[in-house]
């Protein structure tokens, strides 16, 4: 009989952005499971396997988006023999059902969740005493949303208290590297064992096409430094594009981004010439897998940069960062900060590329990039072979889910 696993990931972009998640599921697939994917709205996408089946159950909403992906199972008698979560709604699902589960920490950021949780239940109910008869009467759909924010939070209270006590269901967890796994058991209570497989992709492949040059119209002449990503006030450099400025006239900056609060307007803007005189290109189009690999490998350098921060979930990114391990999968060498945890003795020491103390050291990183370059690619394809490609690491992944449902029937 076929066996069935549930995927949980409650998040707000396509799906094909998420290889954590869709190179697992190829993996799953290839060994003869059936696998659903409860998604958000946000999700949706061009995304096929055969044996695979994309559920939408809410839109932004993470209360809904337990509740409704729970409804949706028992409505549907659906049995699983197996779930990954990759998100603390998906683990709230597994303990409701009561099946076998897996924890993919996709990031580090609940260490003081449940503080920041009651923090907001109290300013929320405050605000709601103190002007709820305003609400009621002249603003009843105000009142009514900021009801539903109160009860969305009191469940994510109860979700998270109860996800502390799953050690019995949580069979194992998945990080990315050691230090994110000593971060995560500091973080829940159920974290015991820990398998490690870097957020990357499956196989290795540095052949080249003309592609980028004829989807998006540019000048064949110029190499292309690719900054893939997200473009928000938050963690992007507002002058990181004027690096192109200090560069030969042989490189073209591509800036493939998406943004959640418009912040690619104001670059755009202040780009203006850059951009009319074939500088700097920004595609804010979402491209399928096949494109979007196909643009990295038409691509020089690979620059995945990130604004200067403590926070443990990017100061520690390690192998989190799905732009660098798509560079490497492409054998393009890749320029990153320096002051994130262990990224020169990772990129530097390796002689995959070179790190940077700040944007303005990045000229001179791209001119040692290109007076290696051969020498570099090579230590690309080897060191990306040996720590990163995904489908080697999945193994134990594989082998782990595979005993735990065999001990189940």
């Amino acid at each position: 009989m076929e066996k069935r696993i549930a995927v949980l990931y409650y998040e707000g972009r396509d799906l094909n952005t998420y290889p954590y998640v869709t190179n697992a599921v190829r993996l799953l697939t290839e060994k003869g499971y059936l696998v659903d994917i409860y998604l958000t709205s946000n999700m949706q996408s061009s995304f096929k396997i055969s044996g695979v089946r994309l559920l939408t159950v809410s839109g932004l909403d993470p209360a809904k988006y337990t509740i409704n992906s729970l409804k949706y199972i028992k409505k549907n008698k659906i049995s699983y023999d197996f779930i990954l979560s990759y998100s603390i709604e998906g683990l709230y699902v597994s303990y409701l059902l009561n099946k076998p589960s897996a924890y993919f920490s996709m990031e580090l950021i609940y260490k003081n969740y449940l503080k920041k949780l009651e923090n907001d239940l109290k300013a929320s109910i405050k605000h709601f005493l103190r002007l709820k008869h305003i609400y009621w009467l002249l603003l009843p759909k105000k009142f009514f949303n900021k009801y539903k924010e109160i009860k969305n939070i009191l469940l994510q209270i109860d979700l998270f208290k109860k996800i502390q006590d799953m050690k019995q269901l949580i069979k194992f967890s998945v990080i990315m590297d050691e230090k994110r796994g000593e971060l995560l058991k500091e973080e829940f209570g159920f974290v015991d064992k820990i398998l490690y497989v870097p957020n990357s992709y499956i196989g290795f492949s540095a052949e080249k096409s003309d592609f980028t040059y004829k989807k998006f119209n540019l000048p064949v002449n110029k190499k292309i430094l690719l900054y893939a990503g997200g473009m928000e006030h938050t963690f992007f450099e507002e002058q990181f594009p004027s690096i192109i400025n200090n560069l030969s006239s042989d490189y073209l900056i591509f800036l493939n981004v998406f943004s959640r609060d418009g912040f690619i307007k104001d670059i755009i803007e202040k780009y203006q010439k850059e951009i009319k005189e074939n500088k700097i290109y920004v595609n804010t189009e979402n491209l399928s897998e096949k494109e979007y690999d196909q643009l990295v490998k038409n691509s020089y350098i690979g620059i995945a940069w990130y604004t200067k921060s403590t926070e443990d979930n990017l100061y520690y990114l390690g192998y989190s960062s799905g732009k660098i391990n798509k560079y490497l999968s492409c054998g393009l060498p890749a320029i990153a900060p320096a002051y994130y945890y262990k990224y020169k003795e990772f990129i530097d020491d390796n002689n995959i590329g070179r790190t940077c103390d700040d944007i303005y050291q990045i000229p001179d990183a791209v001119n040692y990039i290109e007076n290696n370059y051969d020498f570099l690619c090579k230590n690309v394809e080897s060191f990306y072979l040996k720590n990163l490609e995904y489908r080697s690491k999945f193994d134990q992944v594989l082998s782990e889910i595979n005993v735990i449902i065999s001990e189940e029937d």
